[in-house]
């Protein structure tokens, strides 16, 4: 089962350099995830250990929000995200 949770970004690692994306794409959906409370589209993740997750999508939101915590740590907490259980990752892929 495809289960909704609310995440700790520092709990989430991502394969993907943080270099692939502008600096510009970064700051304008960090500020976008501090108005709006949380992303808009949910990232999806797999959990690899206790508490620790890796992206399978939504790694550019992952990286801006990384950044909106950094802007405003109590804001940029969480961020919403589907944890994907191992036995559906190709199909949500």
């Amino acid at each position: 089962m495809i289960e909704y949770y609310l995440v700790d970004v520092s709990s989430i690692h991502s394969t993907v350099p943080r270099s692939q994306f502008s600096i510009n794409q970064l700051e304008t959906l960090a500020h976008s995830i501090l108005s709006a409370g949380s992303l808009v589209a949910p990232l999806l993740l797999r959990q690899v250990g206790h508490d620790n997750y890796e992206v399978l999508i939504g790694d550019l939101g992952y990286y801006a929000a990384l950044r909106a915590k950094e802007i405003d740590p109590r804001k940029g907490e969480d961020v919403s995200a589907f944890i994907i259980p191992p036995k559906l990752e190709d199909s949500a892929i």
